[in-house]
């Protein structure tokens, strides 16, 4: 991002409420304008306890909350016409990422900070536990009242069968066996304990749909956050596609398994009481359909892991027909060129087909497997049972025990047929869960920018807001401290005897090499902890308002700088970066030097979510030259950026990122990371005349990384780095009396090296090409001799890869 610090994580705000505005009735005008149309019935117009700032669950009372009625009106609207947003209403205060953060986030950095003072005390502390956070942030009272709902309705599902057993044995001696309870008692519950089961299974599902959301949106939040202060150390050990695959994938899987969490815990009791139940009722018969059941569980096994293999096979056929469809989309323009639509639209038909046969396959085995599990199984089970106790016992099988037994076994089929299914949903989310805590683990970046003056301050300017004070401060990408412990901890297992045979295998290896090689093997793997460091013993004092240019060959930690004074890096010892906000939340603007488009508009890219201010957008639109681009747009400044700026050419793209950065006002630091190179030298002038060094910057400290030295007589300081240090620092005049080249400085970048042509007849007099240019001229005639190879390749798999990789060397 350029210019703003995403420290906020994307609000859920929820849906807008009841619509705004008077709700004045419409008057009859109105009403027959409007007669050939639905009527705009508003859930208000039904719902007289809802406002537009409370969700209707949480304005219903207790007899709306366990009854669902406070959703009649909303289904009633429903059947008059297709809902809106605004007749969804609010979400539940329960559902909301921001109320759910501001719980689970701050009893999570509570472990964290605990855990980081105690290991600063020399102790071992245990790590955060996750999972007792997300339970306490939800309330540990709602699971276990939740949990206890489901207990109580698992038992009341055997309360009828017990009744009926009772009123059958009654009805088969011809009334001579008294029943349990009063027979009229016992008729009546038959209707209530089905109904008390419903209300109780509806509320314990509401509170786990609650508890599923509440843990997903609280852990996409952390997630976003923990993305925000990853370290690179951190960095290296995960990926983009994985944080968006667990803010997607995984935190799904931990709904779906929530939801069900209380069935798959209470299926084994239910399972239990079942069997005591029919063993007093036909003996040792009870084993037979035991059995079966039995036999059913790896049967079940294997038809949901060839269920959820079909499954990932379509997903990943799937993926691959996404992924190429936009990569065709990509590079529409290049198959059009080359009419090349008819072997990627069959390279794209073939890929389907393998979707089709993987979905063909997944349905046909839900079919078959729930339909033998689910349908055939209550038919025969029974049967092998009764056939089993006949054959058996002495006692003849009477109506109560036949109706008793069956059901049972009815209720017991569906805690079997379903266990093993939540015992692979508890496993899949157990790994999820499992990934998240691992990247929710990994180490952070060190919170070493300090909101103050430095402590050694004596002018009294290192206070004031914009200003930059560093003091012999050194800065890594690394974790220095893990590694040091695993050098460290590799050198101490090492052996004498280990030494000399490395000193053979160093032997061996040298043997036959030059010895610059070998030198360059032993440098290699006697390497210091130094060689991590990428700033190193960085002092300087920047003025509030100032203009400072930082110039440097290429790997001179030039951006790294800029980085470590965003907090970006890792501080070596007790280096600190003194930068005053005066409370000022986005007081430091940066413009990156590859540029950050959104899929936007003009406008929204330069807003990036701030308040729209006219003057000042169209004066920051003027000074970065965007006033002759968006006249020639189709929509202006309204008109919509393609992904990853694919409609904008660079320089254009590199002047909406600097617009970007200078539209806050608020903004006291301005780090601009060589904004000017993808822009011409006219346009580069007119950019730093009138955004860098004009009047949108003013009051603005800027830290401005160039190239480009004839901009330095212009500027307040320059900084000249090398080698990770700044060897010179002050204004272009005393520079130049000190000695400085600034000449040699922009030789040494390598931009501008000329060679001459071999070859040439005029090469020793002027034409000289641009490293560059050669090497682009070589890719392209690398990419002439490739276009011979296009007809093998569309019998390739993945010949998408290999083709767009032959079109980049076309493209340069």
């Amino acid at each position: 991002m350029e210019n703003v610090s995403p420290s906020e994580p994307p609000s859920e705000s929820g849906t807008a409420g009841v619509a705004s505005g008077p709700s004045s009735s419409p008057t009859a005008s109105d009403t027959s304008v409007a007669s050939n149309e639905h009527p705009k019935t508003k859930i208000s117009d039904v719902n007289s306890h809802d406002t537009p700032d409370t969700s209707y669950e949480d304005a219903s009372n207790c007899f709306g909350v366990w009854t669902l009625s406070y959703l009649t009106p909303l289904l009633q609207l429903g059947g008059k016409r297709p809902l809106q947003i605004d007749d969804v209403g609010q979400p539940s205060r329960a559902d909301r990422a921001d109320l759910a953060y501001a719980r689970v986030g701050v009893m999570w950095e509570e472990m964290v900070k605990t855990k980081k003072e105690a290991v600063k005390r020399g102790e071992e502390p245990p790590e955060p536990d996750l999972f007792s956070v997300l339970l306490n942030g939800y309330g540990r009272n709602k699971v276990i009242y939740a949990f206890s709902l489901y207990i109580i309705s698992a038992v009341l599902q055997f309360g009828p069968v017990v009744i009926l057993n009772d009123l059958v044995v009654h009805f088969q001696s011809n009334y001579e066996s008294p029943t349990l309870i009063n027979l009229w008692v016992e008729v009546v519950l038959l209707f209530v304990l089905p109904v008390a089961v419903s209300f109780l299974q509806s509320r314990h599902n509401c509170i786990m749909a609650h508890l599923s959301v509440f843990v997903r949106t609280a852990l996409s939040t952390m997630l976003y956050k923990k993305a925000l202060t990853v370290s690179a150390a951190g960095r290296l050990q995960t990926s983009t596609g994985q944080v968006v695959n667990m803010m997607s994938n995984d935190t799904a899987q931990l709904q779906r398994f929530l939801q069900f969490m209380g069935f798959f815990f209470v299926a084994p009791l239910q399972i239990v009481i079942a069997l005591v139940m029919i063993y007093q009722q036909i003996g040792n018969a009870t084993w037979v359909g035991v059995a079966v059941m039995i036999v059913l569980v790896p049967v079940n096994m294997i038809v949901f892991t060839v269920v959820n293999k079909y499954r990932r096979l379509a997903i990943k056929h799937t993926d691959s027909r996404v992924k190429m469809i936009n990569e065709v989309l990509n590079g529409i323009r290049i198959l059009k060129f080359y009419a090349w639509e008819k072997p990627f639209r069959k390279e794209i038909s073939n890929i389907r087909e393998e979707e089709m046969q993987a979905l063909t396959k997944l349905a046909y085995v839900q079919a078959v497997g729930f339909s033998m599990i689910l349908l055939s199984v209550p038919i025969i089970q029974p049967i092998l049972v009764f056939l089993t106790y006949i054959a058996t016992s002495d006692e003849p099988l009477d109506s109560a025990r036949a109706f008793t037994t069956v059901a049972l076994f009815n209720i017991m089929r569906f805690p079997f047929a379903f266990l093993p299914m939540g015992f692979l949903q508890y496993l899949q989310a157990r790994i999820a869960f499992c990934r998240l805590v691992r990247y929710m683990h990994l180490p952070e970046l060190g919170e070493y920018v300090v909101n103050g003056a430095h402590p050694e301050d004596t002018d009294g300017t290192g206070s004031i807001s914009g200003s930059v004070v560093m003091k012999n401060c050194s800065f890594t990408w690394s974790d220095l401290i893990k590694y040091k412990e695993s050098t460290e901890g590799t050198t101490n297992k090492k052996k004498v005897g280990k030494k000399k045979e490395k000193k053979k295998s160093m032997k061996k290896r040298t043997k036959g090499k030059s010895e610059t090689d070998a030198v360059i093997e032993v440098d290699a793997e006697t390497s210091s902890l130094s060689d991590l460091i990428i700033l190193k013993g960085v002092s300087l004092k920047i003025n509030p308002g100032s203009l400072v240019a930082v110039i440097g060959p290429v790997g001179s930690g030039k951006s790294s700088l800029l980085s470590s004074i965003l907090g970006e890096m890792e501080p070596i010892g007790d280096s600190k970066v003194y930068l005053p906000t005066n409370g000022n939340e986005r007081h430091v603007s940066y413009c990156a030097q590859t540029p950050w488009i959104v899929n936007n508009t003009v406008r929204e890219n330069i807003l990036f979510s701030r308040k729209f201010d006219q003057s000042r957008y169209d004066e920051v639109v003027a000074a970065a030259a965007l006033s002759d681009d968006l006249a020639i747009l189709p929509a202006g400044d309204a008109t919509e950026i393609g992904e990853r700026g694919i409609n904008l050419s660079g320089g254009q793209k590199a002047r909406v990122a600097l617009a970007r950065a200078l539209y806050s006002k608020e903004a006291g630091l301005l780090l601009l990371d060589d904004p000017l190179s993808a822009v011409d030298s006219h346009v580069g002038e007119h950019l730093f005349e009138e955004c860098i060094n004009g009047p949108v910057a003013t009051g603005m400290t800027r830290i401005l990384v160039t190239h480009r030295v004839h901009f330095l007589p212009r500027c307040d300081a320059v900084i000249v780095m090398d080698g990770g240090k700044i060897v010179h620092f002050g204004s272009y005049d005393e520079l130049k009396e000190q000695g400085v080249d600034f000449g040699e400085e922009e030789n040494s970048e390598g931009e501008e090296e000329m060679v001459p042509v071999k070859g040439s007849e005029e090469a020793a007099v002027a034409p000289l090409v641009t490293i560059d240019q050669k090497e682009k001229a070589r890719q392209k005639e690398k990419g002439k001799n490739l276009i011979t190879e296009e007809v093998c390749i569309f019998d390739m798999p993945g010949s998408i890869f290999v083709i767009l990789k032959q079109f980049k060397y076309w493209l340069v």
